[in-house]
This record gives C-alpha cells, sequence and structure tokens, in this order.
C-alpha cells in the first residue's frame, strides 16, 4: 500500500503501511507521528505514548485503511 493523504474532519492526514502483519500504520499530522494498530479482534487503536489520535479519528482512519487494503 502507497502512502496517501486522507481528509478527516478539518484536518489532513499521510498514512503509510508499517507492517503487514499485524496490520500497523504510521499516521502523520504536522510533524507529529502515531502508530495506529489492528488488534485481534479487529478494532483500530492508537500506541503513541505521549500523544494519541481522539477515537473518532482513530475510527476514521481505520476503516479508510480497511477499505483501501480490501480493495487493492
Amino acid at each position: 500500500m502507497e502512502p496517501f493523504n486522507l481528509r478527516a474532519g478539518n484536518a489532513v492526514y499521510t498514512v503509510a503501511l508499517k507492517k503487514q502483519n499485524p496490520l500497523s500504520v504510521t499516521v502523520s499530522h504536522y510533524g507529529d507521528r502515531y502508530t495506529m494498530e489492528k488488534d485481534f479482534f479487529g478494532e483500530w487503536s492508537t500506541s503513541s505514548a505521549n500523544k494519541s489520535l481522539d477515537s473518532e479519528t482513530v475510527l476514521k482512519i481505520g476503516k479508510f485503511v480497511d477499505d483501501r487494503i480490501q480493495n487493492s
């Protein structure tokens, strides 16, 4: 999966695949970096220690990544 830009609300995020198994992506926003991972139950979460994305944004980005992988 190539890196792509995604608009969620008023913000634009750059999303890039980090690992395929377990599924993990890196999300960049204004110089901040977040790691999002999909757990055993299919739920997306952030694992960044100092900062985190709000749950609504995590769900939007996760759904978009799932759709993009499924359609590729």
